[in-house]
């Protein structure tokens, strides 16, 4: 009997704490995206800029999340969260999961021929983590970015896209 009851706490225990676990580390991981929008002078805005990402088959499946307009090297700038359902095989069974992205939108004549070329380069080299360059209908370039939206990652592609904006012909 002793050993049932030791196999039953065990099991509630793994059954509460990898739920609670993952909901923390989320919750932590979106606090500091938060902090950092906030340093950065991003505000969120209700709507996504590029209408494809609310469209019932977005570009390479990134469904629009949420958004904060600001600036980038002096670039007006959109940073996106996109969700994308991927099959995940796990002991032989497909099953679906919500993968979240980090995205930027680029706006306008910023993006320009230069700039475009230069990301679309480092997407077919496999770099910084890029899994997404394109034009929208809109104007300027969308950017997606694979991993977590936290605090060190958001920065470094910030850091990143204002590199090559500096490099644009004025």
């Amino acid at each position: 009997m002793h050993m049932q009851s030791l196999v039953m706490w065990g099991a509630l225990a793994v059954t509460v704490g990898i739920p609670a676990y993952l909901w923390r580390r989320r919750r932590n991981m979106l606090g500091g995206f938060q902090t950092l929008l906030a340093e950065k002078g991003f505000v969120a805005r209700n709507n996504s800029p590029i209408a494809a990402l609310s469209d019932k088959n977005p570009p390479d499946g990134f469904h629009f999340s949420s958004a904060y307009d600001g600036a980038v090297g002096g670039a007006t700038t959109t940073l996106l969260l996109l969700k994308r359902t991927e099959a995940v095989v796990v002991q032989g069974t497909s099953m679906q999961n919500q993968t979240l992205y980090v995205g930027a939108y680029v706006h306008g004549s910023a993006a320009g021929d230069n700039f475009f070329a230069e990301w679309r380069r480092r997407l077919q080299a496999k770099r910084d983590d890029i899994v997404h360059v394109s034009q929208p209908a809109e104007g300027g370039a969308l950017l997606v970015w694979k991993g977590s939206p936290s605090r060190a990652h958001v920065q470094s592609h910030l850091m990143n896209l204002a590199g090559t904006l500096a490099q644009r012909p004025r």
